[in-house]
């Protein structure tokens, strides 16, 4: 599973974005005016670590640094504005690859490998006690549809954006939130869900 989840959501998009390059060095050497726009889909799970999603956590943030390191590239390699790259952090989209992470369709919970004791500390009680379907995760952030995601990312390429959290709250909080101990990103990170969001996961 680790292999196939970083060859999708990294490895593919790197080589394409290696190609890419090469081909629009040589539109430039060529004379051609073709200009290049390159939107990586990233995640939130990329800006900040869930429970059970570990390797497409690690996927997505090296898909975020990479896209960056591209948009540099370009820069340094004279193709920039002519080839530029957006990096797109969606929230959940609803859908098949989402399905049942709100508790939307029934079903048993996954069962955890240990139950936490008090020793554990403050966040895995926390972490024990807080439903997967809370109302405070729901209010803040509500599952996003695909045209909201696709809304936004026409609108950053109009706009010439760089990167983009969807929806932009979500990338206020977080950037909030690493000005604080690392408990404050868990914290954070428990309510949106990623202490129990793929319980009840049926993708």
């Amino acid at each position: 599973m680790l292999s196939r989840v970083v060859a999708v959501d990294l490895m593919a998009p790197l080589l394409l974005m290696s190609e890419l390059a090469r081909f629009a060095a040589k539109g430039a050497v060529a004379g051609q005016p073709a200009q290049f726009k390159v939107v990586n889909v990233s995640s939130v799970m990329g800006l900040l670590g869930a429970g059970r999603l570990t390797s497409y956590s690690a996927a997505k943030a090296g898909l975020a640094m990479a896209s960056e390191s591209a948009q540099l590239d370009a820069e340094s390699d004279g193709l920039w504005p002519r080839l530029s790259v957006l990096t797109v952090f969606p929230y959940a989209v609803s859908g098949v690859l989402f399905r049942g992470i709100y508790g939307e369709d029934e079903g048993p919970r996954r069962p955890r490998a240990t139950a936490p004791t008090a020793s554990a500390g403050w966040l895995s009680i926390l972490a024990a006690i807080t439903p997967q379907d809370n109302f405070l995760r729901s209010l803040l952030f509500p599952l996003l549809s695909p045209s909201d995601v696709g809304e936004a990312v026409i609108s950053g390429i109009e706009s010439g954006a760089r990167t983009l959290v969807v929806p932009w709250l979500i990338g206020v909080v977080v950037a909030i939130a690493r000005l604080f101990p690392p408990s404050a990103m868990a914290l954070l990170a428990g309510v949106m869900g990623g202490w129990r969001g793929m319980d009840t996961w049926k993708g």
